[in-house]
């Protein structure tokens, strides 16, 4: 019994201190108010009070002589003019590459014609962009690297097997190696100093142009960022969508989902110096580091330039809006500047391209083809003519081979190529081309808008930089994707899950690979079918129309209404650390519960049954009893043997 009752009284206390730490751990996660929710309402009340004209600390007007005159009251403030947003300087920041500056030059082009203050800030090797766009220009020196040092380091990214490489390329040498002179080169233009008319009141940043979000962070300049690709995300996207970088399909397979949630904390592993780098610069500048990766653009607003049907869909948070492609606005600057008419003898080309016949190869693949549609069949298109629009931009530089397989895939008269080629690779093309083969360099004067529009042309083959995949949508073209950089293998994998296009690998390029690709593009009219979709659910997405929404809402009433409590709440609320503990001491008071009522039903169990075999065989004896019974015994056995060895006789 004594160790029974000392049982209970330890397991007792043990509960007891259980409760009152359990209550403890309630009343600091039941209080949510920290100092600046404290602070809000009185700062709130102040204003209030100061908005009516009541002074705090006036004293009442009581005299002794009973007249209620009081000193005339000063009179009400005059309450400001509120500033048109119009009349707000919106400074648009990108480096000088012309797929991450082209966006925000739409934009800015046409905010300026709707009356928005607006300037343009790059390097200057984009200067001629601002002027040809009519926005103001802001100099952000030069290019950090040389023209020569940048060829020599894209050609290198295009022929590197794997994409890994090129994408820490892009971050060491071009991205993070341009923050720091772009913010020296913009603060003094754009600092608040009293004399300065250039001050910004918002910044609108290309997400790669990490230089200018420092310098938001210096100026404490509110700012949007513009992501022209693919949301750049290192872990947080579903795990069901393929992570940035990695190229995969919707549709991936046991290994690629492995890989799909290891290759994001692999880039991060390997992120690390850059943002190392960052941190040092802001260190420098005063401003607080980075905890991780994920804090470079958390709370940020971010203009999404794609949407759903070509990207997949997932939940985004409100801070991101999808957008779509930015294309110039019908009647604009831009408009007028990007859709001129095309040269006289291009256009003519183009349009006695259509009414050509089509390739022996062509009517083959047609002939072959069943004539019948079927449920879940694709209609063989008998359209004849047309042109391939080969562009594979200005970052990716081709090897000879490559060209070679280009060539041979596409020579197939009277099927007409039209190749946009700049003109420091022509040097890759093979000695002998085909008639039915054109080649352009890049120029103003071949707006790619008008080529895209153009009936004649029916396949584009693209490298997939997300503008110009889009731009081909848009136009209801179907693609041919062969991507070389960066995140150019996830736009070609979106393409190909629309079902808009084929993408082939830049590794294996091969004239059969392609002349197979470029045939079923032509033959199958589902991929044009497909194509024009996913081009109507990108415009609807609004566009240039709504990204300017978009800012000018910024402007009107910021956006901190959008930022949900994971921003602003302590971490361990975030990771439910304070639930989670809670949850663990109920478990365990759950399972000191469960022990004690054990221990009582054995107690009571064992009682009953020590009871009952009490009533039915009568009560033990008392071990001691027992105990002098066994002596007795004990000492009567000795005694009689002590007399039989006395009684037996002596010899």
């Amino acid at each position: 019994m004594a160790r029974h009752d000392h049982l209970q009284s330890g397991v007792f206390r043990a509960l007891a201190l259980i409760s009152l730490t359990i209550l403890a751990l309630a009343t600091d996660v039941t209080s949510y108010s920290d100092v600046s929710s404290i602070s809000t309402p009185s700062a709130s009340f102040e204003d209030a009070v100061e908005a009516t004209g009541w002074a705090v600390n006036a004293d009442v007007c009581l005299p002794d002589s009973g007249d209620l005159s009081c000193p005339a009251a000063a009179p009400a403030p005059t309450p400001a003019v509120p500033v048109d947003p119009r009349e707000r300087h919106i400074v648009f920041v990108s480096i000088a590459i012309k797929g991450h500056a082209l966006p925000l030059l739409r934009v800015a082009s046409e905010m300026k014609e709707r009356g928005y203050r607006v300037s343009f800030a790059t390097h200057d090797s984009g200067k001629e962009w601002a002027h040809a766009y009519g926005v103001p220009f802001l100099s952000a020196g030069a290019f950090p690297i040389s023209a020569e040092d940048l060829r020599v380091k894209l050609r290198a990214m295009t022929r590197d097997a794997s994409n890994f490489r090129g994408i820490l390329t892009m971050f060491n040498d071009i991205y993070v190696r341009a923050a720091r002179p772009m913010f020296d080169a913009l603060l003094p233009q754009l600092e608040r100093n009293g004399s300065n008319g250039n001050a910004s009141d918002l910044l609108v940043l290309d997400i790669a142009t990490v230089g200018a979000q420092d310098l938001a962070h210096k100026l404490k300049v509110p700012y949007i960022l513009n992501s022209p690709s693919l949301l750049f995300d290192l872990g947080g996207a579903p795990s069901y969508v393929p992570a940035w970088g990695t190229g995969f399909s919707e549709k991936m397979s046991l290994w690629n989902r492995c890989m799909n949630i290891l290759f994001p904390r692999l880039l991060s592993v390997a992120l690390t110096p850059p943002f190392m780098e960052l941190n040092k610069m802001r260190y420098e500048l005063d401003l607080p580091p980075f905890r991780s990766q994920h804090d470079l653009f958390k709370g940020a607003r971010v203009i999404l330039n794609t949407a759903f049907g070509l990207e997949h869909p997932q939940p985004l948070s409100p801070l991101v809006e999808a957008v779509g492609p930015i294309m110039p606005v019908p009647g604009g600057n831009a408009s007028r500047f990007e859709r001129h008419p095309l040269p006289s003898a291009l256009l003519s080309w183009l349009d006695t391209s259509i009414e050509s016949t089509p390739s022996l190869r062509l009517r083959q693949r047609t002939a072959s083809s069943p004539r019948s549609k079927t449920s879940g069949d694709h209609e063989v298109d008998t359209i004849t003519g047309g042109v391939v629009y080969l562009n594979l931009g200005t970052m990716a530089y081709i090897d000879a081979w490559q060209a070679q397989a280009l060539v041979e895939g596409l020579s197939d008269p009277p099927l007409k190529v039209l190749w946009i080629l700049p003109t420091d690779q022509r040097g890759i093309l093979p000695p002998t081309l085909p008639t039915s083969l054109v080649i352009k360099p890049p120029s103003s004067s071949l707006s790619n808008l008008e080529m895209l529009s153009h009936p004649a042309v029916r396949l584009v083959v693209s490298h997939c930089g997300m503008v110009s995949a889009q731009e081909a949508l848009v136009m209801g073209k179907p693609l041919l994707c062969i991507p070389f950089l960066v995140d150019q293998p996830d736009v070609a994998a979106r393409v190909a899950d629309s079902g808009a296009g084929i993408s082939l690998d830049k590794n294996l390029l091969s004239g059969p690979y392609v002349h197979a690709a470029v045939t079923e593009l032509l033959t199958n009219t589902s991929y044009t079918h497909a194509a024009r979709r996913v081009g109507s659910l990108l415009e609807r997405a609004g566009g240039a129309a709504r990204a300017i929404d978009v800012i000018d809402a910024a402007l009107r009433l910021g956006f901190d209404h959008l930022a949900t409590l994971n921003l602003t709440a302590p971490w361990h609320k975030t990771a439910l650390l304070d639930v989670w503990a809670v949850y663990a001491a109920l478990i365990c008071l759950l399972a000191v519960f469960v022990r004690v009522q054990w221990l009582l039903i054995y107690f009571l169990v064992s009682e009953s049954f020590s009871l009952l075999c009490n009533v039915v065989f009568g009560p033990p004896l008392p071990p001691t009893s027992m105990a002098e019974g066994y002596d007795e015994t004990y000492e009567d056995g000795d005694e009689g043997s002590g007399c039989s060895d006395t009684s037996q006789p002596a010899h």
